[in-house]
Order: structure tokens, then C-alpha cells, then sequence
């Protein structure tokens, strides 16, 4: 029911019906239709006041060319948030980003900008922000949470929480959320080019860190394997711990992200090449690998050389995920686990595995992603007495990708650029975080 109009019915009060408080219309000054609003008042005079306060805004913001309809920060963000899911959806973007970006929202930027309008956010905001952020597990919203819960394939995991200021890799993947959701109000015309805020890397939080990544030496990995060799039959789920065994070996000899390229790798990706001549030499890394499978494998009628005569095959991989698509070369110590998990999948079938079928299954043809294993990666570990290094960093099925960079290096020579192209990583990413064996890979000229 209308009750008073104003500026040549520009301005319109009305009661709803379904509520006491009035509310208003008012006509927008670029000719784009209405905008309604609660006044949130009983009283008459003051919803009119309210309402007049509003429309004055609007033809001062149509002056300076701002939007005269402005979204809420968290309704954009929940746009943003389907239009990822659309885009999963049609196959353009992997699911991981729905996984990974969605908590981020819904966690810190919807919590924190969540009643803002979208174009009243500037860099000042993002300082606040960034202050509010660095201390949310500490004095801020989680300070007083002890226990974190979040579900993995199905699973309720809890675990302690871990208190501190974010890293700064973390504060990195944040931001790239916090600017989709700007390009999103951007694309649909909530907001200008030049109102959107400044978002820049943040500054490295000690300039003489310690940034080696925690990996395995030469004498850890064969304890590792030989422990390996033992564990996964003295327990339930034996087809499990054999597969993470197999998945260790893999990721060792290839450098593949665990999860991101892993999860995806289907047989139709490995590719065959390059028979090696007899007579050659397996080189030190090669021994190990066989003797590793071999005692794994003893008594348990699983064959675990790839070709009559143990002859090796070179391998080139192809993997999605973090750098998008991409070829890489493991060793050919790779052969060994891959020929493994084939000949127990073909056995359990009866004929030749599915190429489109992905490769890290149990022998029934159940799936384990890497969330999965990494459930038992860290308790065998911890068994082994290997999950922290010298320096008492944790280590995790990510380290197995550091192992395989460190022995690249170490061992097999591997030039630093052509180890940095194989990983799909920069080549200041190599000598940042394996620095500390300049010394060694110089020990020849040293010496």
C-alpha cells in the first residue's frame, strides 16, 4: 500500500503487507528501472527522510560515474562461487579450485568484507584485512579453537590446531580468490576498472629464512623402503599399504605433485619409449629400486620386473594440475611400480586394463586419491621413526617430491634449468629451496 511519494514519483513509500516497517522506491537516475529497500522505520517522517537520504546518494554517485545499483560483498562472493562451480561443471576448471577457494570465502573474506558494498572496499580495507587475517588462529576469531574438523573422502578428520600467522605462499592462494571475487562484480558491472583496490603480494616475513624443503637422504630412503617392504603386509588392508608403497616410489622417481597430477594420471598418460641396451649398468638409484621391490615382493608371487631380462623402458608422463597440462620424464626406476600395479590389476580383471582407467587402484579397481594415502603416509612414517628430518620439519607425501629434486641434482647430475622445466617450476624456485647443496654438488671442484 502506497503511502506518500516524493520527486515527481522518483521517491515511493509503501507498506508490504507482510510487514510494519515501510519501505521505499526509488527510481534510479540512469533510466535502469527501481531499486527497493526496507527503511527498517514505523514512523512515517523518518522512513521518508531515509528514503530522500538514499536518493540524493544515488544521483550523486550517477554524477561521478559510480554504479547506482551496489551488491554486498558476500552476494558477489557467492556468485563468484557458482560461477566456479559452472566452469567445474563444463570442464574448464579443475574441481580442486571449487575445494580449495570455497573455504577461503566462506572462512575469512565473507566473515570479514561480508556487509560491505562491494565498491566501498579500498586498499585501506585490504591492510585491515591483512592485520585482521595475520592474527585470526592467534587473538582473532579462531583464537580460541583447539580442535579442527573438515571432511576427506567421506571422513570426519579432527586434529589439533596449529597457532601462528599465515605463510606467506598461504596469503598468496588467498589473494588469488579475493581478486576473482573483484573481477567477478567487474564483469557483471557492479563496479569500475579504477575502483577496484590494489592487491599485491605480500612482503616476505624474514628476509633470512630457512626455506629448504623437508626430504629424505640416500641412507632414509632405503630405511624407508626396507621398512616399507615389511609394513605393508603385516597389517589389515594390505592391498592399500602395497599401493602407497608403490605411490612412494612413484613419486620419488618422478617429482609429481601428490594429489593435483597424481589423482588424474590414468594409463593412457604413460607413455613408453626408449628400450635400453643390455649390458649397461643400472646406476645407484636403479639398485636400490630393484632391491626395494624385491624384498617387498618376496614370497608374494608378484613379479615385479617390467620385461624379460629386468631390461628398463624410458617413460614420459602426462599430468594436469597445478601448472595445468604438461609432460615429464621420471627415471626409469618408475617402470617398477607401474608394472607392479598394472600386472595386480590385470590379474584381478582377467584381461588388459582399461587405458582410460586411472592408475593409482586397489586391485578391485577402488580408487585411492591422495587425500586417501595420506592418511596412512604420515602414521607409517611416524612408525618408521621418519616423519621429521634433522631439523625437525614434518614431512609429507609432498617431501617425496623434494627427494626426487634433491636426488636429481645430487645424484643424476641433472642441470638445474632442465630439472626446472621436468618439475614445472622456475628455475628460482630450484635455487631457493636447494641452496644448501651448492656445497656438495661443488664437492669435485672443492676438494
Amino acid at each position: 500500500m502506497i503511502v506518500q511519494t516524493s520527486r515527481d514519483g522518483d521517491i515511493v513509500l509503501f507498506y508490504r503487507g507482510d510487514s510494519p516497517r515501510l519501505y521505499c522506491r526509488l527510481r534510479r537516475p540512469d533510466g535502469l528501472g527501481w531499486l527497493q529497500r526496507s527503511t527498517k522505520c514505523n514512523h512515517r517522517e523518518e522512513a521518508f527522510n531515509k528514503a530522500r537520504e538514499w536518493y540524493d546518494e544515488l544521483r550523486f554517485r550517477a554524477k561521478l560515474g559510480l554504479t547506482t545499483d551496489p551488491k554486498l560483498f558476500s552476494l558477489v562472493a557467492d556468485r563468484y562461487l557458482a560461477d566456479l562451480q559452472r566452469e567445474v561443471d563444463l570442464g574448464i576448471r579443475n574441481p580442486r579450485h571449487v575445494r580449495d577457494y570455497k573455504p577461503v570465502v566462506e572462512r575469512y573474506l565473507k566473515p570479514f568484507f561480508g556487509r560491505m558494498m562491494i565498491d566501498e572496499i579500498h586498499n585501506t580495507r585490504i591492510e585491515e584485512y591483512r592485520n585482521w587475517r595475520d592474527t585470526y588462529w592467534v587473538t582473532g576469531p579462531g583464537g580460541k579453537q583447539r580442535i579442527i574438523t573438515y571432511w576427506r573422502d567421506g571422513k570426519e578428520i579432527r586434529r589439533p590446531m596449529t597457532r601462528g600467522a599465515p605463510s606467506r605462499s598461504t596469503l598468496i592462494a588467498e589473494d588469488v580468490v579475493l581478486r576473482g571475487i573483484f573481477q567477478t562484480e567487474l564483469k557483471y558491472g557492479f563496479i569500475r576498472h579504477w575502483q577496484i583496490p590494489t592487491i599485491t603480494r605480500p612482503a616476505p616475513r624474514r628476509q633470512n629464512a630457512d626455506t629448504r624443503r623437508a626430504a629424505f637422504t640416500l641412507e632414509e630412503y632405503k630405511q624407508l623402503s626396507a621398512f616399507m617392504a615389511e609394513w605393508w603386509q603385516s597389517g589389515r588392508n594390505f592391498h592399500r599399504r602395497l599401493l602407497l608403497m608403490l605411490y612412494v616410489h612413484v613419486l620419488v622417481h618422478s617429482g609429481m605433485r601428490p594429489g593435483t597430477e597424481t589423482d588424474g594420471l590414468r594409463w593412457c598418460d604413460i607413455e613408453q619409449f626408449g628400450r635400453r641396451p643390455n649390458g649397461v649398468d643400472e646406476s645407484l638409484l636403479e639398485d636400490t629400486a630393484a632391491e626395494w621391490l624385491r624384498l617387498g615382493l618376496e614370497g608374494t608371487g608378484i613379479d615385479h620386473r617390467p620385461t624379460e631380462g629386468g631390461q628398463l623402458f624410458s617413460l614420459a608422463i602426462s599430468v594436469c594440475g597445478k601448472t595445468g597440462a604438461r609432460q615429464l620424464v621420471p627415471t626409469r626406476c618408475c617402470q617398477f611400480p607401474f608394472y607392479v600395479l598394472r600386472t595386480l590389476r590385470e590379474g584381478h580383471l582377467g584381461h588388459s586394463v582399461d587405458p582410460e582407467e586411472r592408475v593409482f587402484c586397489l586391485p578391485d579397481g577402488t580408487f585411492q586419491s591422495a587425500d586417501s594415502l595420506r592418511q596412512l603416509f604420515e602414521p607409517m612414517l611416524r612408525k618408521a621413526g621418519l616423519l621429521f628430518d634433522k631439523d625437525g620439519k614434518r614431512r609429507t607425501l609432498y617431501s617425496c617430491r623434494h627427494t626426487y629434486a634433491t636426488f636429481s641434482l645430487l645424484y643424476r647430475k641433472v642441470p638445474v634449468h632442465t630439472l626446472a622445466r621436468n618439475m614445472s617450476t622456475s628455475v628460482a624456485m630450484i635455487e631457493r629451496h636447494y641452496s644448501h647443496l651448492t656445497p656438495r654438488l661443488a664437492a669435485r671442484d672443492l676438494e
